[in-house]
């Protein structure tokens, strides 16, 4: 898929995401449109575009990180026949996105602040 809008459709309904664009130099994809379904997540090396997300999923291992397409096939076949770990990964996943949410109204808050000041 690569139409705007369309991916949480599919989000939805996979057993686990690949976030595309990160195993070739395009910069990948951002992370938490797919974590908020709670599946389990598997980027590239290439997630330049992305770098605080993606080192945050990371930190709170909710994200699984292959080094190129033989990675890729590991991390969905350990993936698909560990459960546990799949379900795992996803709520790591969408915990993370809640933890971080509320960034925008932060942001506003903030800019408030310093306009009335």
């Amino acid at each position: 898929m690569d139409t705007t809008g369309e991916l949480k459709h599919f989000y939805a309904l996979a057993t686990l995401i690949f976030v595309g664009k990160s195993l070739t130099s395009h910069g990948g994809q951002n992370v938490i449109e797919a974590a908020v379904f709670a599946k389990p997540i598997i980027v590239g090396p290439h997630t330049e575009n992305f770098t605080t997300v993606i080192a945050d999923f990371r930190t709170a291992n909710a994200l699984i990180q292959v080094a190129d397409a033989a990675g890729l096939e590991r991390a969905v076949t350990e993936l698909w026949f560990d459960q546990p770990a799949c379900l795992a990964y996803g709520q790591r996943a969408e915990q993370m996105v809640r933890a971080k949410a509320g960034a925008i109204r932060a942001s506003a808050e903030c800019l408030l602040r310093l306009l009335v000041t």
